[in-house]
């Protein structure tokens, strides 16, 4: 730890900023920060934390959601992927709107299709929060179920029934390609159901 000075941690927030990465800059920089803190907190760093006054780059906020003329185009070229799992997981990503590793965890547990809700036990604000499931949301969910029946306690399994999900990149990348959509991301799902209710009033 001690050979992570100050300047040398501002210099290497510089040189990825000056890359035009400046969000993944930032996002090192406080990774970079946690790690001390938790070495403090740990009795294994009792001087001052380094990244502490480095100043981080503005970030501008992504605005991008899929649009009223895309959305035929993308749940067409989702629907037409032929891994179950992985289709139903994007679908469910864009009808409830959770984010993407609430999802990857979803429990069947935690789903009650006859009242159609689905409770996150823990959100990235540390709380629990119920969400209404749509009546597409819960035939898909309905569907999985019969699928998995009682063999997997994941939603979406990960590879050989092993814990859940992870990352599709792969997956993702090829819809979009198929799509012709760019620069739309899987969190961007989540964006746009939260879009179109705020359109909606």
């Amino acid at each position: 730890l001690s050979s992570f000075s100050r300047p040398i941690i501002a210099d290497k927030h510089r040189q990825i900023g000056a890359t035009g990465a400046t969000t993944t800059a930032n996002r090192i920089l406080s990774l970079v920060s946690k790690v001390f803190s938790f070495a403090d907190e740990a009795g294994l760093w009792d001087k001052k934390n380094p990244c502490k006054g480095i100043k981080k780059f503005k970030e501008k906020k992504r605005d991008r959601f899929v649009q009223p003329g895309e959305m035929p185009v993308l749940l067409r070229q989702i629907r037409a992927y032929p891994n179950a799992t992985l289709r139903d997981y994007f679908l469910i990503c864009l009808l409830t709107g959770a984010r993407r590793a609430n999802v990857f965890t979803m429990k069947w547990v935690d789903v009650d299709l006859t009242a159609g809700v689905w409770r996150i036990p823990e959100t990235k604000s540390g709380q629990a929060v119920r969400i209404a499931l749509v009546p597409e949301a819960q035939t898909i969910l309905c569907d999985r179920m019969k699928i998995c029946g009682e063999s997997s306690e994941y939603v979406f399994p990960g590879r050989y029934g092993k814990s859940h999900l992870k990352e599709p990149k792969k997956a993702w990348a090829k819809i979009l390609e198929n799509s012709g959509l760019k620069d739309l991301k899987i969190h961007d799902l989540r964006r746009t159901l939260g879009s179109w209710q705020a359109a909606a009033g």
